[in-house]
């Protein structure tokens, strides 16, 4: 697609941004729904975040193989790890936040009430757009080459 083979870090790139998009937008008009006390630099945030997230499931497309270890990394372990570690990240920024809109939601004897769902989430969401990138646009070294 648009001039670009399998495998292109261009491509990688260019869909995990439309994912994380889409996932940002699905997100804002959630939270405007569901929460409609949220203030709007949250739920922006938010598309903004997932932007940035696609972004980089992306770029990691490029790892296969891990140096130090020497061990394979297959693009469950790379999306799974690294959607879990951004949204965990991103709950270090925004707990007090989330904790409220969550308890506001399900209410405080509730399993869903705890924040820490949010890592839980974005290792799901980090996991199904590397499954879709490496579908889509192939990974490894490979898709460096285009650049030269």
């Amino acid at each position: 697609m648009f001039g670009l083979s399998k495998p292109s870090i261009t491509l990688r790139i260019g869909y995990g941004k439309l994912l994380g998009l889409m996932v940002g937008i699905i997100a804002f008009f959630a939270l405007t729904l569901l929460a409609p006390g949220t203030a709007f630099t949250l739920r922006f945030g938010f598309i903004l975040w997932y932007l940035t997230f696609g972004a980089v499931i992306g770029l990691m497309g490029i790892f296969t193989r891990n140096p130090l270890f020497g061990m394979n990394i297959s693009w469950w372990m790379r999306g799974l790890f690294a959607g879990a570690w951004f949204n965990f990240v991103l709950l270090i920024f925004i707990h007090d936040q989330v904790a409220v809109i969550l308890l506001d939601l399900f209410g405080a004897q509730s399993l869903f009430s705890s924040p820490w769902w949010l890592v839980i989430e974005g290792a799901v969401i980090g996991l199904l757009f590397d499954y879709l990138l490496t579908r889509i646009a192939g990974e490894g070294a490979a898709g460096v080459a285009e650049l030269k």
